[in-house]
């Protein structure tokens, strides 16, 4: 029962929220763009949700205790944090390097007579092009995941 009604005011929490922000007619902006960086609001709020969303059905899967909520939390949160530091690091242009690097390696390893027929190979002559694309869902991934974290490890600490 506790666990329920922890859930109803986490949600509750999400369109109070959601509500206040529309409530400001003169600043609308802030649910689309709070900085010219493009983080949106929104984005923040649907992966709090989803995140919640999961750790509430791990809960009800696994019993119906607050322990076993937190532990959801910190398991989806976990996940997510995973998926975004993977989505920034693609992001980054690290895999770029990575490929462009074996290709050179396997280039000067390469025995004479195969290293010929590899300078006419136009993969082998392509110049480094690091991969600098910004994915518009990785900062709130990353930061909603990272908040769910230390807020499920204060929660445990607390209630143990």
């Amino acid at each position: 029962m506790l666990l329920l009604s922890i859930i109803v005011i986490y949600f509750k929490m999400i369109i109070h929220f959601y509500n206040i922000l529309y409530a400001f007619k003169e600043i609308k902006d802030i649910i689309n763009k709070v900085n010219t960086g493009g983080i949106y609001v929104k984005n923040y709020m649907i992966i709090f949700a989803i995140e919640t969303g999961l750790a509430v059905i791990y809960a009800l899967f696994s019993g119906l205790k607050l322990l076993n909520f937190l532990n959801g939390i910190f398991t989806v949160s976990m996940i997510g944090l995973c998926i975004g530091l993977f989505m920034m690091m693609y992001s980054d242009g690290a895999y770029s390097i990575m490929g462009h690097s074996f290709r050179k390696f396997n280039y000067m390893m390469a025995p004479k007579r195969i290293k010929e027929t590899m300078d006419e190979d136009p993969d082998f002559n392509k110049e480094l092009r690091i991969r600098q694309e910004k994915y518009l869902w990785t900062n709130p991934i990353l930061f909603v995941s990272l908040g769910l974290v230390i807020i499920s490890l204060i929660a445990m600490y607390c209630s143990v």
